[in-house]
């Protein structure tokens, strides 16, 4: 009875190994590298795979030579694990991520408007505070890089006294890694509209911080901030009870933190 009981169980064993060796998954990309296991997600652009060891990669399809091996059974072309608001009971398909994405930034700091001749050492400080909408595609060269423009308001407080612009960008956003969450360098160049007593001229900013999807089309991102604002500003003078209007060029520099939704 002992006996039929163990060669039961290795029958069992065998089975088992059996039945998973043949759902085993094999993925092989053009530098040669082959990898075995489980194909957890699949879709136009990306493949997701779990090795033997229970350890996750994913791997774009531009890198893929072909993926070999009978589907298994935890395969599914739903996201598994990888966006928190799918759910693959749901949908059997999930189409690709929208190409095209829209973002709303509110940023805030210190600004420095640096000092003028005769006293170049004497820069003003002031506050900066704006807001953005981003318009462009989500997803260039399939390695999540947005491109597109952005229209806002920003303002350099000095004084307590506004000086105000429509600032008009052409924008970047490079993700440095190609994952869910990853660092991003964001960078903006275009012309600011100037507003109460300013001339416009060229601006631009730079941005660092992370960014967090939290689904397929949606994005949280959070950084510090650097810009630049050229303008011509308005200046007042009184001598002997006379007011004298001219106007000047200043450069006008903000920094502090930004934070960016996009949907």
């Amino acid at each position: 009875m002992v006996r039929i009981s163990k060669i039961v169980c290795l029958l069992c064993l065998l089975w088992m190994a059996g039945a998973n060796a043949s759902w085993a998954d094999v993925i092989r990309l053009k530098s040669g590298k082959t990898i075995e296991g489980t194909i957890l997600f699949e879709d136009a652009e990306v493949v997701v795979i779990r090795d033997a060891t229970g350890a996750r990669y994913q791997y774009p399809k531009s890198e893929i030579v072909a993926d070999e091996g009978p589907a298994s059974p935890e395969k599914s072309t739903s996201p598994v694990g990888t966006y928190p608001d799918e759910d693959p009971n749901v949908s059997k398909e999930v189409a690709a991520g929208r190409k095209v994405a829209m973002g709303v930034s509110v940023f805030g700091g210190a600004m420095v408007m640096p000092g003028q001749m005769p006293d170049p050492t004497s820069p003003q400080w002031g506050g900066h505070v704006g807001s953005e909408v981003m318009v462009g595609t989500s997803d260039m060269f399939r390695r999540r890089i947005f491109l597109g423009g952005s229209v806002g308001y920003q303002a350099y407080i000095l004084d307590g006294k506004p000086l105000s612009f429509i600032p008009i960008k052409l924008r970047a956003e490079v993700p440095l890694m190609l994952a869910q969450h990853a660092p991003m360098l964001a960078m903006g160049v275009g012309y600011g509209v100037g507003l109460q007593n300013t001339k416009g001229g060229l601006c631009a900013d730079v941005t660092f911080g992370w960014r967090y999807a939290y689904s397929r089309n949606g994005s949280f991102f959070l950084g510090v901030f650097a810009d630049f604002q050229g303008a011509e500003v308005r200046l007042t003078e009184t001598v002997s009870d006379k007011q004298y209007i001219s106007w000047a060029y200043r450069n006008l520099c903000g920094m502090g933190a930004k934070m960016s939704v996009y949907f």
